[in-house]
C-alpha cells in the first residue's frame, strides 16, 4: 500500500514490472486529484521506456484513464510540453502508442479526435503520422 495525504491506495505490481523499464509505483492519486495508471502516468514521466515496457507486457494501447486515451495523452504531452519549453514537439511517444496498435480514430470524450487534438495543438509531426495512419479508414 502507498500512504498518501489523503487515503490508502492499494497496488498489485506485478514481479515482471520490477526492477526495470521506468518506475511503476506511481499508480496514486496526483495534485489534481487524478489517479492514474501506470501507463499514463509513464507518459506524464516522460518514461518512454517505462511506456513500451508496459506496452509489451500487454497494457492495452488504447486504455483510458481521466477520460484520455493513451494516445490523447501522448499528444497532449508531447504538444503542452514543447509549448512551455519552448522547444520543438517530439512525437516518440505517439510513435510508440501507433506501434503497438492504438487506434488513431478513438475520440475524446469531448469527441475529438488525436488528429484534431494534433491539429489544434500545431503539432504537426504527430498530425502527420496520425494522417498516415489513418488514411484510407475514412473513405480517403
Amino acid at each position: 500500500m502507498v500512504r498518501t495525504e489523503s487515503f490508502w491506495v492499494v497496488m498489485q505490481i506485478p514481479d515482471s514490472f520490477r526492477g526495470g523499464g521506468g518506475n511503476m509505483e506511481h499508480y496514486s492519486p496526483q495534485e489534481d486529484g487524478n489517479i492514474r495508471t501506470p501507463a499514463h502516468q509513464a507518459i506524464e514521466d516522460d518514461d518512454l521506456d517505462g511506456l513500451v515496457h508496459l506496452l509489451r507486457q500487454g497494457v492495452d494501447p488504447d486504455e483510458v484513464c481521466d477520460g484520455m486515451t493513451l494516445l490523447l495523452r501522448a499528444i497532449d504531452y508531447e504538444a503542452d510540453t514543447a509549448i512551455q519549453g519552448g522547444e520543438e514537439m517530439g512525437s516518440s511517444f505517439t510513435k510508440a502508442l501507433l506501434y503497438y496498435g492504438a487506434d488513431p480514430l478513438l475520440r475524446a470524450p469531448s469527441g475529438e479526435t488525436p488528429a484534431e487534438m494534433a491539429e489544434y495543438y500545431g503539432h504537426k509531426e504527430a498530425l502527420r503520422i496520425l494522417m498516415g495512419n489513418t488514411k484510407g479508414e475514412k473513405g480517403e
